[in-house]
């Protein structure tokens, strides 16, 4: 295994871990030779580099220090950008050999001269891996990079280690990679610059398989044999990584010798809330520093003790190397067999097959990628070099593989196979040629008949000219094929109800087709359409179950997150029974998880029609910001919205930030006060603050109010009782039975407080797995504070993420089902409220009871009861992926961008997390990590300003030029982007404020903003066109004519006040509301100017401070003493 992490100028990790300790460290200094009895220091320096700089031998640690500061070994300067901010130093890879070979190096039965030839193997292998690495890179040299330098030399340290933190046997090797490599001029000087890193993050997945196909290799040259290793989830699937493992060394005795790695799952099942990485730091001991003589003898007695108390363990190395044990390599009997589970297939697969494989995540491949593939496909059979060879032989069988241009981001050729070009071409060549097919569709007069249909039935619906445009351009306008292009809340399903209306009305059929369940369902619940998942429409028409003709249409929703592949199958099946295809989708949206996009290769010759008049968000400031997401190309304009529209919430840490969002979770809406009332809440009475538009979930029914439990409500107005005993509340409520409408009622909680609220209607955002399981922890922590979940809180066994966990759960918790269950009627992604939970007869599972919460009417409010043995698919939901809610409409919107997803942010996420949003989003995030850092000039640089514009959309062979093999196999330059360094107009820094800030700030924003538009009006007034002015003129004049006239005629109309004198009066308070207005404006903006005046001076203290200690380091090159792993 293989892994890489980035190092600072101090040789820390980004968890503070100090990596130069491991070169100072007893086992690596003082080695004793088994063999020689001698002490052996087992750090090294390595690569062409440390050649060329004189270096040799060991490694001491001042060189160490100079180089992983950008200097040279006596000291002097090297790379151009030494002792600046945020430099990236070095690279600790770290190469770590299976478990089994790590117990062969210490299991007592082996030779002294056998555990050397172990350590031995592990260091050549790892060198050649290193070897192979340092060919690959590259240095970018001359005016903005443009001209490379290919033949480089590595500048690394290396060292070996034998142990973990725990005193398991652990043969792994650290090389740190400095950050700078050496080349020379056509003189001969030579010179020092930085690599190309993008490299070396494309190539370190490449660079662990190929080692494993290396060592595996190396201890077949000892007699050993060796087992393919198919990783699987917890639910008996591939993941996709490819082990191998010396054959006959038994699971337990893996298991014995792996203490670290049990002690982290042992944290994590004690405290569910853990996250890996917190229970790695939890268990992290101090590492003792045992010698390796003192080593050896521990791990002869643990051997001996285990072989002597469970004799069926293996019990030799001479066992493993005997005919008894064989490898698994051969294996192909795939033939399940009563009571055996059928054996995987162990053999290498066919160039096609391979091909066929790398092709599941995208259409191209660079080198590396297949790399890889090939070292899984031959671990045990191929070493190093023949994976290299094998790879370079399909790249350059030209019947099958076919180059094209370098990918801009990593500067690397890709590769496509011809079946997949062939793929593709053919939705292009097979849209075309039913592009005009006249048969299928419908005159205007029966486009006519069913739009006015349509509207009889849905009175309520009414389109747009755009909306009703689409039924035509769908009906009437195109052949074979349609394309909806639509942006986030257009209102795509409302014109897919017209369409099917008005479809169904000429005597044809319509079946809904989406990616997943979940969204198939919603839009069957919303438009009425018979729907399914992609996989089950492509099952259901070749088994027969679902019937395609040329009155069909089939309507694939979302279709921007559909693959080529997915395409291809629906447009075959569609060409076959002469029905139509319909795509509807937004290609700027997420990408298909998968290869490809069909959506823009048919987009490129069926011309589509464009819904774009974005209705979701409330506020017209929002649905601008959502337009510009789509339109403009300057990011630095729409992260100044975001900043101007309060959308950016920052904070010094990661933890200041989510504890940021978790607080904003829970607030109010609005900017009214709220009031603090008591409601029961679980069956107690608590104290629960309320204000208008909040919105509430009824736990019991009311008759007299028309409230049934699990109606929902939205807080219209509120008042206190004259007595102060409890407010009126008027709401609005949705009733969760469909065949009841909404209604406004005023409930009194002083006789009725069976309500809480209702949080169903925010979605929490973030980028990894992690980040969403921290995320959920600490929104489950307010949930438990509040008292809205039970007293009991249950260790539930659940599937999370493919492994099994122990998840902490109560009455009262959100969870998300992550599988389809056809007996419970429930899909991935649908999930609800706990409402019963208790162990098991066996006490091995729980018995829940589940309330739906879902956006489909039919689902929402339905129960739901299982044993989690039987339904273990289930995790807590208080947050989610991107990628999770995409087609979702939501009142509110919080965003947690981390460390770890910050790479994650770009146009496509943005736009789509951005957009589910019906009236607030929130970013929160690092102020560094969202906001820049602060350079030299005291500006900021960096952030995620530029991501906001970054397209990541999937590539298509459809999108790149072919080109020769040679010019593939040429080293081109990564394409960086025009990302501006120039300092920006933002805040330097961005304090966290109160709750009563925010109101003060929100009132003063409103105010000004007031201010703002009645200034604007008057200008606008005056500087008009003189016919408008004219215009107000006259129909003024005549108001006041016939005003007149009705006053002369009318008795009543004469006793009333003059209007001459109310008009006045009207224009004299109105005078006096507008200077109130300015006043407090004014007041505000001094406040806000005296908080951005204190804010800067604190934090150019700040970084002034930051600097001298930063100066002083300099100049004493002092360490900091970290603790090792």
């Amino acid at each position: 295994m293989l892994t890489s992490v980035p190092l600072s100028p101090r040789g820390h990790d980004k968890n503070g871990n100090n990596i130069i300790n491991y070169f100072l460290a007893k086992e690596a200094r003082y080695y004793v030779n088994e063999i020689t009895g001698l002490v052996e220091n087992q750090t090294r320096w390595f690569g062409k580099g440390t050649e060329a700089l004189g270096l040799s031998g060991h490694v001491d640690e001042r060189t160490l220090l100079n180089l992983l500061n950008g200097k040279l070994p006596d000291g002097t300067k090297g790379v151009q950008n030494v002792g600046k901010a945020g430099r990236r130093a070095a690279f600790d890879l770290c190469v770590t050999e299976d478990k089994s070979v790590s117990m062969l190096m210490a299991d007592p039965t082996a030779t002294p001269e056998e555990r050397e030839a172990i350590i031995a193997a592990h260091q050549r292998a790892a060198a050649k891996m290193m070897a192979f690495v340092e060919q690959e890179l590259y240095a970018r040299i001359g005016k903005a990079g443009c001209q490379i330098v290919s033949d480089v030399g590595m500048i690394a340290a290396a060292v070996t280690h034998f142990s973990n933190r725990d005193l398991d046997p652990n043969l792994h090797t650290h090389f740190m990679l400095m950050n700078m490599v050496t080349w020379r001029d056509a003189e001969g000087k030579l010179h020092v610059t930085t690599f190309e890193n993008s490299t070396l993050m494309a190539i370190k997945h490449a660079a662990g398989a190929v080692h494993r196909n290396e060592m595996a290799r190396e201890m077949q040259g000892m007699g050993y044999k060796v087992n393919k290793h198919i990783q699987l989830d917890a639910k008996g699937r591939e993941t996709g990584d490819v082990f191998y493992r010396v054959a006959g060394i038994d699971d337990f005795s893996r298991n014995a010798h792996s203490k670290r790695r049990m002690a982290i799952l042992a944290y994590m099942e004690a405290h569910p809330d853990a996250t890996e990485d917190v229970a790695a730091a939890a268990t992290r001991k101090d590492k003792d520093e045992p010698t390796i003589q003192e080593l050896r003898k521990l791990w002869a007695k643990e051997f001996q003790e285990r072989r002597a108390n469970f004799p069926n363990v293996y019990q030799s190395v001479a066992e493993l190397k005997g005919e008894v044990v064989t490898s698994n390599l051969s294996h192909k009997d795939l033939t399940p067999v009563k009571g055996v589970k059928a054996m995987q297939d162990m053999n290498p697969k066919s160039d096609a097959e391979v091909l066929a494989k790398i092709h599941e995540p995208s259409s191209l491949f660079n080198r590396y990628e297949l790399m890889k593939q090939v070292a899984f496909e031959y671990v045990g059979r191929l070493d190093m070099r023949g994976v290299i060879a094998k790879t370079d032989e399909i790249l350059n069988d030209l019947k099958q593989v076919l180059a094209f241009e370098h990918d801009p981001k990593t500067g690397l050729a890709r590769y496509a196979s011809k079946a997949m070009v062939d793929l593709e071409a053919n939705i292009l060549k097979k849209a075309a040629a039913r592009a005009d097919e006249a048969n299928i569709r419908l005159s205007k007069d029966q486009v006519d008949e069913g739009l006015a249909k349509f509207k009889k039935a849905k009175p309520h619906l009414i389109l747009s000219e755009e909306q009703e445009g689409s039924v035509r351009y769908i009906c009437s306008n195109t052949g074979g094929c349609a394309i909806i292009s639509g942006r986030a809340g257009t209102g795509k399903t409302t014109s897919f109800i017209a369409t099917k209306i008005t479809w169904e009305a000429a005597g044809g059929t319509i079946i809904g087709v989406s990616d997943g369940w979940k969204a198939a369902k919603k839009l069957q619940s919303e438009s009425g359409v018979e729907s399914y998942s992609t996989q089950t429409t492509l099952h259901r028409i070749k088994t027969g179950k679902l019937i395609l003709d040329s009155r069909t249409m089939l309507c694939v929703d979302e279709a921007g997150m559909q693959t080529s592949q997915s395409i291809a199958k629906l447009q075959d099946l569609c060409d076959a029974a002469g029905a139509k295809l319909v795509l509807m989708g937004d290609h700027l949206q997420l990408q298909p998880v998968g290869a490809g996009s069909g959506f823009r290769i048919m987009q490129r010759t069926i011309s589509d029609h464009a819904l774009t008049d974005i209705r979701r968000q409330r506020s017209s400031d929002d649905r601008l910001t959502a337009n510009m997401l789509y339109d403009e190309k300057n990011g630095a304009k729409i992260f100044e919205r975001y900043l101007k529209n309060g959308h950016i919430r920052t904070a010094e840490t990661e933890q200041e930030a989510r504890a940021m969002l978790v607080r904003d979770y829970f607030k109010t809406e609005g900017v009214v006060e709220p009031e603090t009332v008591m409601l029961r809440v679980n069956g107690q009475m608590r104290e629960v603050e309320v204000a208008p538009n909040d919105q509430l979930v009824f736990s019991a029914g009311n008759k007299t109010l028309g409230i049934a439990a699990n109606d929902t409500a939205e807080v219209k107005a509120m008042t206190w009782r004259e007595d102060g005993k409890g407010l009126l509340m008027e709401v609005e409520v949705v009733p969760s039975d469909l065949t009841k409408t909404k209604h406004t009622v005023t409930i009194d909680t002083a006789t009725f407080q069976d309500f809480n609220r209702d949080y169903a209607q925010t979605l929490v955002i973030c980028g990894t797995n992690k980040e969403v399981q921290e995320m959920n922890d600490e929104i489950r922590a307010g949930f438990k504070e509040r008292g809205i979940l039970g007293d009991q809180d249950h260790r539930v066994r659940l599937i999370v993420n493919r492994e099994w966990r122990q998840v902490k759960m109560a009455t009262g918790d959100k969870v998300m089902f992550s599988e389809k269950h056809d007996w419970l009627g429930v899909v991935n992604g649908e999930g609800g409220i706990i409402t019963a939970l208790k162990p098991s007869s066996d006490g091995k599972s729980h018995l829940m009871t589940i309330r739906l919460v879902s956006e489909i009417p039919e689902q929402n409010g339905r129960y739901v009861s299982f044993d989690t043995k039987d339904m273990p698919d289930m995790t807590l939901a208080y947050s989610g992926s991107v990628h999770k809610s995409q087609g979702q409409s939501i009142n509110k919107t919080l965003h947690f961008v981390g460390e770890a997803g910050l790479h994650m942010v770009n146009n496509q996420s943005a736009l789509v997390a951005f957009t589910r949003e019906k009236r607030e989003y929130g970013m929160y995030g690092r102020t560094d990590d969202l906001l820049g850092n602060i350079q030299e000039d005291g500006a900021r640089h960096g952030g995620i300003m530029n991501q906001l514009v970054e397209q990541a959309l999937n590539v298509t062979t459809m999108d790149v030029q072919q080109i020769t093999r040679e010019k593939a196999e040429q080293v081109v330059p990564q394409q960086r982007g025009q990302r501006s360094t120039r300092p920006r107009g933002i805040p330097i820094s961005t304090e966290p404020v109160t709750r009563e800030e925010q109101r003060a700030d929100a009132k003063a924003k409103g105010i000004a903003q007031a201010a703002q538009a009645e200034d604007a009006a008057r200008k606008r007034l005056a500087a008009g066109t003189a016919h408008v002015n004219e215009e107000l003129r006259t129909r003024e004049a005549a108001n006041e004519r016939d005003a007149q006239a009705t006053q002369r005629q009318s008795g009543f109309v004469q006793a009333a006040p003059d209007l001459a004198a109310l008009a006045a009066r009207r224009a004299a308070a109105r005078t006096a509301y507008e200077a109130r207005q300015k006043a407090e404006a004014q007041v505000a903006a001094r406040r806000a100017a005296e908080q951005a005046a204190a804010q800067k001076t604190v934090q150019e203290r700040k970084l002034e401070a930051q600097r001298q200690a930063q100066l002083a380091w300099e100049r004493e090159n002092q360490r900091s003493v970290g603790r090792s792993r």
